[in-house]
């Protein structure tokens, strides 16, 4: 594996896998080393994606738990994206991510899986909807706390400080010791999923916390009512952003989804929407 960072505070804050996985490296369009894991104990012909946010990896906390949480019910693969964990490259807050996404569906399908579900946190969120609008590579799509542009950031110094984290070498730094990030130099133009969520024809389920303080639950308000059906809209009641709702009842959740909507195809919603809750 290459492009992981020897030292930083981010090591304190990783988990291991300690369920049987096996280790995996691909390589993206641009030439890119994406490193990941394949948890295939369900022994099924769906595999679940998960991809995770920004300054986390597949190792970040919660995330192995999760993902072993869903190892329960369908085999995953969990990866990390350029400049994050394991993988080389640098990160580019979505602009280049996509290649990572799509090689790492293509070395799913190339391991004979019939169903690809793309699950992504955050930043992985929005990247999943810009890839899932790439024809039929994936067949179905589930976000947790995506944004769904800039101006879903509730705290206004949340994006500038992301632009002075890519513009100084300060902030390319402390991303580096604090989370093992690296990022690309250019000022990201954070993504607009709003603008193309209509382009996704697949099913697709939104989770998002009530208590997010960095993306406001708006944001999958709006991206619901644009998407397609079918689709199903979560609000879970006094959670956050993203790492709080990586746990086995959201894992539970998904799966339940990924049976009634991707699998068997229903047309009918798989629980009211708490849309009125924010």
């Amino acid at each position: 594996m290459t492009g992981r960072p020897s030292l930083g505070f981010w090591v304190w804050l990783n988990r291991p896998y300690r369920l049987p996985h096996r280790r995996f490296q691909v390589h993206t369009a641009d030439g890119v080393p994406i490193a990941g894991v394949h948890l295939d104990r369900a022994g099924t012909d769906t595999v679940v994606l998960y991809a995770h946010g920004f300054l986390s990896n597949k190792n970040h906390r919660a995330v192995p738990r999760f993902v072993e949480a869903l190892s329960a019910h369908f085999d995953v693969m969990s990866f990390d994206f350029r400049g994050h964990g394991e993988s080389g490259g640098r990160c580019t807050f979505g602009v280049r991510e996509r290649l990572d996404v799509d090689a790492v569906v293509a070395y799913a399908r190339d391991q004979g899986y019939r169903k690809v579900v793309l699950v992504g946190s955050s930043m992985g969120g929005a990247i999943a909807i810009h890839f899932a609008t790439e024809g039929e590579k994936v067949d179905g799509l589930a976000t947790i706390g995506a944004f769904d542009g800039p101006e879903s950031m509730r705290s206004p110094t949340a994006l500038l400080g992301l632009r002075l984290l890519f513009r100084h070498s300060l902030g390319h730094w402390m991303a580096q010791v604090a989370r093992g990030t690296r990022l690309d130099g250019t000022p990201p133009q954070v993504l607009r999923p709003i603008e193309v969520i209509h382009r996704v024809h697949v099913p697709v389920l939104f989770i998002h916390g009530e208590w997010d303080a960095l993306i406001s639950p708006k944001a999958a308000v709006r991206l619901y009512q644009r998407a397609n059906e079918p689709k199903d809209l979560l609000v879970v009641p006094r959670k956050g952003h993203d790492i709080p709702l990586l746990n086995g009842q959201t894992a539970g959740l998904i799966a339940q989804w990924i049976r009634h909507r991707v699998l068997n195809r229903s047309s009918v919603p798989l629980a009211p929407h708490l849309a009125g809750k924010t």
